[in-house]
């Protein structure tokens, strides 16, 4: 089943398309089910083609099985289509949002333990790791946003009007590799 669905096209969803998430919630919710499914499956895909010995660590293993058993929730719910059924959806969904929260410093945890192991890349093969972790963390912010306009996260996710996106991505950036460098000594180039 993971398989099948890391293998489907992503649905590209537009800001225009989250801002009426909410209004035609149980309309969507099926549509977002199936697309979380194929996004979340990817990830997993991807953490699994990171390089030898990296996905060993004790935090990246953690993560990869977080997503799979979110992945297995999210089979498990039947299709969002009635308030009932919606509330379950919503429940599994902030369920994850929450422990997502903690990948970040997971994956940086885990990058540190493999730095120490001396297995780390150099050169065009850390080259090659970065784009992957960029693509991953780009790719997860999606599923983060998604679910966060759906499950209406407080202080979270939820798609304000002109906000300045720039200014916005920059200080994360800045946030992001500040409390990386101060935990763990060591941060991912972002850029």
């Amino acid at each position: 089943t993971l398989e099948r669905y890391a293998n489907r096209p992503l649905t590209p969803v537009s800001i225009q398309q989250m801002l009426t998430l909410n209004k035609q919630r149980l309309q969507v919710a099926p549509h977002l089910r199936e697309e979380l499914l194929v996004r979340l499956a990817r990830r997993y895909k991807d953490m699994h083609e990171l390089p030898q010995g990296l996905l060993d660590t004790e935090p990246l293993r953690q993560v990869a099985a977080m997503y799979y058993s979110f992945f297995q929730s999210l089979v498990g719910v039947r299709r969002p289509d009635s308030e009932e059924k919606d509330a379950v959806f919503t429940s599994v969904l902030r369920d994850f949002y929450i422990k997502d929260g903690s990948t970040l410093p997971a994956i940086a945890m885990g990058m540190r333990e493999w730095n120490r192991t001396g297995k780390a890349v150099t050169g065009q093969s850390a080259e090659a790791l970065n784009a992957r972790l960029d693509d991953f963390f780009t790719a997860r912010l999606s599923v983060r946003m998604l679910i966060g306009q759906h499950c209406e996260v407080p202080g979270h996710a939820k798609i304000r009007r002109g906000l300045n996106v720039a200014d916005t991505v920059r200080e994360a950036a800045e946030t992001t590799q500040a409390m990386c460098m101060k935990r763990f000594g060591v941060c991912p180039e972002i850029r």
